[in-house]
């Protein structure tokens, strides 16, 4: 039959992959490192997935000094694609 989805007329849509494109530069720029010296750390993050520029922010806290568990927070966004991470680490 002829090309296109489910062989209506010949076209594949594509407003789908430009969504996908886009949301993947802003999972990839939202990044989280998670503290080492000291109790909290911020993080920027910057990326590019094919043709898609994306910018993020992660924060982390570490509970205590001696603590064993973090908590983190990313928000990346690219050309209308947004994502939201939220986590907890414990280190044991």
């Amino acid at each position: 039959g002829p090309a296109g989805r489910d062989g209506v007329d010949g076209v594949v849509p594509m407003a789908w992959y430009h969504e996908l494109r886009s949301h993947m530069a802003a999972e990839s720029a939202a990044q989280v490192f998670l503290p080492q010296n000291k109790n909290s750390r911020l993080t920027l993050g910057t990326s590019r997935v094919m043709g898609r520029t994306g910018i993020g922010l992660g924060y982390a806290y570490r509970s205590s000094e001696d603590g064993n568990t973090a908590f983190t927070l990313a928000v990346g966004r690219a050309n209308g694609g947004h994502v939201v991470k939220l986590g907890i680490g414990v280190e044991f």
